[in-house]
């Protein structure tokens, strides 16, 4: 084989493989692009499993909130009404002490 035999022998070479590499990287660009879209659905996909436990997490603490303010609700009620039936009874024991002293001074500008 002469000297210039190699160099076209080489240069073939050369051709072939960056030829080869070219059509690799021209039918390899589908697969890339499926496998970005797979990691992208599969991130996503994890995002909205993520974002289901978190909203699963805030629902059961707004049920708890929820029971804490019907807890609070029905002991302030409880609470008014008591404080309600003491100032029903001091206005009627005011009001008979006022009637009393009414009386009283009645009797007492009588004499």
């Amino acid at each position: 084989m002469g000297s210039i035999e190699l160099w076209i022998a080489l240069v073939t070479a050369l051709l072939s493989g960056i030829g080869l590499k070219a059509a690799d990287s021209f039918f390899s660009r589908g697969q890339r692009r499926e496998d970005y879209a797979k990691t992208l659905r599969d991130e996503l996909r994890l995002e909205v499993q993520q974002l289901h436990a978190r909203i699963d997490s805030l629902e059961k603490e707004l049920a708890e909130k929820d029971k804490m303010v019907d807890y609070w609700r029905e002991k302030y009620y409880s609470l008014l009404s008591k404080d309600s039936e003491t100032l029903d009874s001091i206005s009627e024991k005011f009001e008979f002490l006022h009637r009393r002293i009414g009386e009283l001074h009645d009797e007492t500008s009588d004499t």
